[in-house]
């Protein structure tokens, strides 16, 4: 009789172990559902018109290195990312590393060159990412100047026309 008492004990434990188990219920479950909107963001520039940088007579141009005054131009930008940082840079090939924008190839004009500077009235190098945070609409301004340059000493009359790239990036 041992035997048996052994063996309906053990059916007892694997009958209790079994329950015991099957304790945890599931009291329900939940659907989570998850939402969102992605943007495809695109800073819309204004138009910037072409920067006129008025007539200079060459006695304007006493030295190498000598400067007229500045025009200033603005990059006004909507439909940004909002509160973010964009960045517009200068580049091109008859851009120098010091900055200084070559006249193009219809120019008359001869020993000038263009300059551009940015809002702390520091030169514009190729490649420089200068920066600006848009505001909760998406919405920023960027403004630079820019102005002849003598090259030499010796500026011949004619026409002075320069041409530059930017890019506005954001991140």
């Amino acid at each position: 009789m041992s035997k048996l008492k052994e063996i309906i004990l053990f059916f007892f434990i694997i009958l209790f172990s079994a329950e015991a188990s099957s304790a945890e219920r599931q009291l329900g479950s939940v659907n989570m559902t998850f939402s969102a909107t992605v943007k495809s963001y695109s800073c819309k520039i204004e138009s910037i018109p072409p920067v006129s940088l008025r007539d200079w007579s060459v006695r304007s141009f006493q030295h190498t290195g000598a400067r007229t005054s500045p025009v200033y131009f603005t990059f006004n930008m909507q439909g940004c990312p909002p509160e973010e940082t964009i960045s517009v840079s200068f580049s091109g090939e008859k851009m120098s590393q010091d900055g200084l924008i070559a006249l193009d190839n219809t120019s008359t004009a001869k020993g000038v060159s263009v300059e551009i500077r940015d809002s702390g009235d520091k030169t514009v190098t190729p490649g420089t990412k200068y920066n600006a945070n848009t505001d909760v609409r998406g919405g920023t301004k960027l403004t630079f100047s820019a102005r002849y340059v003598s090259t030499s000493s010796m500026v011949t009359a004619g026409t002075a026309n320069a041409s530059v790239e930017y890019t506005v990036t954001y991140q």
